[in-house]
Formats: structure tokens, sequence, C-alpha cells
């Protein structure tokens, strides 16, 4: 078990819709509680490349995230992310299950 993890992220993004562009990026931390409890904070962001005449150009979120480790099969993660800029939503509240078969 490694007590503490560190992440980062980098990745394209494109709109076969409106024909948009953007970088998408992550990084954050996390740490272990114990054997099958973990917390961890996420800045993720999108910085778009060719926006609509009038939106911004970055989207900005911090994500504070709780997971625990029901069965080696079945886990739980719930996380609270809050937006830092003008182009995302003020709060968003999630509850993931997760199921491997």
């Amino acid at each position: 078990m490694r007590p503490a993890f560190l992440y980062a992220g980098l990745a394209w993004q494109r709109s076969w819709e409106t024909k948009r562009d953007g970088i998408r990026y992550t990084g954050g931390f996390g740490f272990y509680l114990n054997h099958a409890l973990s917390a961890g904070a996420e800045l993720s962001g999108t910085r778009f490349l060719n926006p609509p005449r009038g939106d911004a150009y970055d989207a900005l979120a911090m994500t504070l995230q709780l997971s625990y480790q029901v069965t080696p099969r079945i886990g739980i993660t719930s996380h609270v992310s809050i937006g830092l800029t003008d182009g995302t939503p003020d709060a968003v509240v999630g509850l993931n299950l997760l199921w491997r078969p």
C-alpha cells in the first residue's frame, strides 16, 4: 500500500458538433487513511482554443473526493466539485459506485 500519490494529465478534446477544440489538464493528490479509505483533491480545467464569441477561454474546477473500498470488487466514491471560473458550474456533488466483475 502506498501512503500517498500524485497524478497529472493532459489531453486534447474536440467537439465534433460545434467544431471547437480545447486542452484539458488535471492534477491532484491523494492519500490512504487506512486499507479501505482514501481522500484526495484535484484541480482540473480546460483551455478552449476557439470558444464562441463572448464565452470564457478557461473553465477551472477544484474537486474534493473520498473513496471507500467496500470489498475487493466494490468501491464507493463521493466528490464535491467547486467551479472556480465563470465557465464552470458553481458546485457539483456526486456519488459513484464502482464494480469490477
